[in-house]
């Protein structure tokens, strides 16, 4: 089932606009390096940030959605994991070879990372429930896709703050 939802895609535009300004910045991108290593999780969260606008236009499949919103969930998972806890230490090495122009961008890159991330993790939470809100209505006599995919289960609690 393709998924054309207007709301859902203007959310999807809106997650990878927050993603590709905020999260994924030229100073930022160099330290999510580890978090990108799992080349499917890369790929899939690529898939949904990447040219987000064009799926108005083509749809996307549910199957596919879920698995990305999964991906997603993931990367905050384990950016809230393994980078957040260290992001001081981080933002105070080797990374200062930016010239005076662009210390500033790079501070502010670095001291809004956390509540970016947050704010990235909202945006996936609202987009997961509603995705599952459009496949338990249009297969309100049958089983959801969602109850088929068994990343699903585990999305949530990803999400969640420790």
């Amino acid at each position: 089932m393709l998924v054309r939802e207007p709301v859902i895609i203007e959310m999807i535009v809106r997650l990878a606009e927050h993603f590709t300004q905020n999260v994924a910045t030229r100073f930022i991108r160099p330290i999510l390096a580890p978090v990108f290593s799992d080349s499917s999780i890369s790929r899939r969260i690529s898939d949904l940030t990447d040219n987000p606008s064009e799926l108005s236009e083509h749809g996307i499949p549910l199957d596919e959605l879920y698995l990305q919103i999964n991906a997603m969930a993931h990367f905050i998972k384990d950016v809230r994991l393994s980078i957040l806890p260290n992001i001081n230490t981080i933002s105070n090495s080797g990374l200062k070879n930016a010239n005076d122009s662009q210390k500033i961008y790079r501070d502010m890159a670095f001291s809004n990372f956390k509540s970016n991330i947050d704010l990235l993790s909202q945006y996936t939470i609202e987009l997961f429930e509603a995705v599952e809100a459009f496949d338990k209505s249009k297969n309100a006599g049958g089983k959801p896709l969602f109850s088929k995919i068994a990343e699903n289960t585990e999305t949530s609690k990803l999400l969640q703050k420790e």
